[in-house]
């Protein structure tokens, strides 16, 4: 099984970016050539403890399928599942036994090379002028 590793650095407020883990309603249209096309948009279980929160969301396959009437043999079959832990952290089951992990960290500035440039290596706050 290959691994892939990637980082992104954007520059959105990290509360914006985590929206898109508490919610399943953009799914197929905002993922829709990937996982939009076998996930139901609009059906969703969500478990929540205190700030945390659990979410799974039906496949296709669960609803087309009468199988799922003798028993749920492997669930992964029939769901994906993200687990957010409050504040910052999101864990979502790909299928295939993969994962997509997103840690989301007010303020630092993360590089998937060596920063070349003094103004990499000091993050957002060395490139923005100052204010008069």
């Amino acid at each position: 099984m290959a691994s892939l590793y990637r980082t992104l650095s954007v520059w959105a407020g990290w509360k914006a970016t985590l929206d898109g883990y508490l919610e399943i309603y953009h799914h197929d249209s905002v993922h829709g050539k990937t996982v939009g096309h076998i996930t139901v948009g609009n059906l969703l279980v969500h478990d929540t403890w205190g700030a945390h929160q659990r979410m799974a969301i039906a496949r296709k396959i669960l609803v087309s399928s009468t199988s799922h009437r003798r028993g749920l043999d492997d669930p992964e079959a029939y769901i994906r599942v993200v687990h957010s832990v409050f504040p910052n952290l999101s864990i979502s089951a790909i299928l295939g036994g993969q994962c997509l992990i997103g840690l989301f960290s007010r303020g630092n500035q993360y590089h998937n090379h060596d920063p070349a440039v003094d103004s990499e290596r000091q993050g957002p706050s060395a490139t923005r002028k100052p204010k008069r």
